[in-house]
């Protein structure tokens, strides 16, 4: 058993915990990029629209974009699973991000105060195993995001662009591009 009050624990533990915060803005930025393709925003529009929001929201907005996008069941029910799966891990990084590292019977765990005990607040275990699974689970969500979901939006996207094109009479300001 891994001595968890040891300095090295502790620095590889700030690491996965550095990992989990780098790519959940990943992620909240390829959200961002792709909310901001399928609305047809200009860069202004995106600055002022979508960076403000959180990554929870972003997940919401797509979630209900995907319901005026899609007319197969199977396209909402893929985009409604991957939104209910990202919404979950952003729960869990919240929970590593905000929750009060401390020692406990030897062990490193974080104190938090969520709904159930908000005023008294318990311990709860994240070991660095722990915490690079929610990492690797990021990271395959970026993944499914650029793989699964954006190629279902591929229709809606040009749809956006051609009304656009024949809608608009002001400047084409092409929308972000994603990485």
């Amino acid at each position: 058993m891994e001595d968890q009050s040891s300095r090295e624990y502790i620095l590889e533990l700030a690491r996965e915990i550095g990992m989990v915060v780098f790519s959940s803005g990943n992620l909240d930025t390829s959200l961002g990029h792709l909310l901001t393709e399928c609305l047809y925003l200009s860069p202004t529009q995106e600055r002022a629209l979508m960076r403000p929001l959180g990554t929870r929201a972003k997940i919401d907005t797509l979630l209900r974009l995907s319901k005026f996008a899609f007319d197969k069941a199977a396209q909402r029910k893929l985009v409604s699973s991957w939104c209910n799966r990202a919404k979950a891990k952003m729960d869990e990084r919240n929970t590593v991000i905000h929750g009060t590292p401390g020692i406990y019977d030897g062990k490193i765990k974080l104190h938090l105060y969520s709904s159930s005990n908000a005023f008294e607040g318990k311990n709860e275990e994240w070991p660095k195993e722990r915490v690079s699974g929610l990492f690797h689970a990021i990271v395959d969500l970026k993944r499914e995001l650029e793989t699964e979901i954006r190629p279902e939006f591929a229709v809606w996207i040009q749809a956006a662009r051609k009304f656009h094109a024949e809608h608009w009479s002001g400047p084409q300001t092409p929308p972000v591009k994603s990485a």
